[in-house]
């Protein structure tokens, strides 16, 4: 019996001590739990495109997008336009799409912007995305993006076209799923080693022949990009112009931001690698009215490798709008 109790005692203390580490661990940022937080309302489980943001919660509108919804434009016939994006297109006061409206207002063209962003998605989601929407009638349909279509790759979940850890949410048991989600010990070491979730073995598989991965990312860029215009082309009805317009966007990106951290310089040249192939694929330039604007890197500020300053919004939407204007001044309002 006193044997019993000694073991109960033994593991009972074990237990106690496994939790005020897991709670020291949590409350210093480890783990998966802040991935997990934002999926509550960021990265919310929608059919068709995997997640978007919580409907109805917060400045979210009844789909899960933030700004305007069809219901009040329907019968308008003002310029439509549908912007798709990560979460740069999603975080911001206000967004570049709602910037990117203003602007446009300010030139004389009364015009809706429909921002269908949501953090962490990328050009294969937003494909399925412009497909639930093609009823509401677009002029134009931009796709801002490259930092999902790369990095997120690179650091998350590997495989061309799937969403952001797609491997976590779908393809892990219950209860490893479980573990990681709620204990802060279990999503570090899982974060360390891979070993529950199989993480591991997904940047294993990229890392086996880094080239023809990288090449597969940026093929899978491009491609998406070209359904996203053939679908513009052959399937969206514009009210405006005579046919709607694709518009596909590099977005501006600072990959050697946290060059100086220990970690990030493991991967740079890799990162830097994988950027470039997208910034100097030629065929982007077959793409009707293709816009790279890594140029502007210089020009603004950045708040990681993708994010930056609002102030720096206003100067990319102002770009935005003067190379629109040359678009739809060409095959829109002549």
């Amino acid at each position: 019996m006193k044997k019993a109790i000694s073991i109960f005692k033994f593991f009972f203390i074990l237990l106690i001590f496994f939790i005020v580490v897991d709670i020291l661990l949590k409350l210093n940022g480890h783990g998966y739990n802040n991935e997990f937080k934002e999926s509550e309302v960021e990265r919310y489980p929608f059919p068709y495109d995997m997640f978007r943001a919580k409907p109805n919660y917060a400045d979210h509108n009844k789909y899960g997008f933030r700004g305007p919804v069809l219901d009040n434009f329907a019968y308008k016939k003002i310029l439509k336009i549908a912007f798709f994006a990560g979460s740069t297109g999603f975080y911001g006061t206000p967004p570049i799409p709602e910037i990117l409206s203003q602007n446009l207002k300010q030139k004389g063209i009364d015009n809706v912007v429909f921002n269908f962003s949501s953090v962490s998605s990328n050009h294969s989601q937003h494909l399925h995305r412009l497909l639930n929407f093609l009823s509401w009638k677009f002029d134009v349909i931009i796709f801002y993006g490259g930092g999902n279509e790369t990095l997120s790759y690179y650091f998350y979940d590997t495989r061309p076209g799937y969403p952001y850890n797609f491997f976590i949410r779908n393809e892990i048991s219950p209860i490893k799923h479980t573990l990681i989600r709620y204990s802060s010990f279990f999503g570090k070491l899982d974060k360390s080693t891979g070993w529950l979730s199989g993480f591991k073995k997904l940047q294993g598989n990229k890392n086996k022949n880094y080239n023809n991965w990288s090449d597969s990312i940026a093929e899978n860029y491009l491609n998406d990009l070209k359904i996203a215009e053939r679908l513009t082309k052959g399937s969206v009805f514009s009210e405006v112009c005579k046919q709607s317009i694709f518009v596909p966007i590099t977005q501006p990106m600072k990959i050697d931001f946290n060059i100086e951290r220990e970690d990030f310089k493991v991967h740079f040249d890799k990162i830097k690698l994988l950027v470039n192939k997208i910034n100097v694929k030629k065929e982007l330039k077959n793409l009707e009215n293709y816009l790279n604007y890594s140029y502007l890197n210089k020009k603004i500020i950045f708040s990681d490798e993708l994010h930056t300053t609002q102030d720096s919004k206003k100067i990319i939407s102002s770009v935005m709008v003067d190379d629109l204007l040359k678009i739809l001044n060409t095959k829109c309002f002549n």
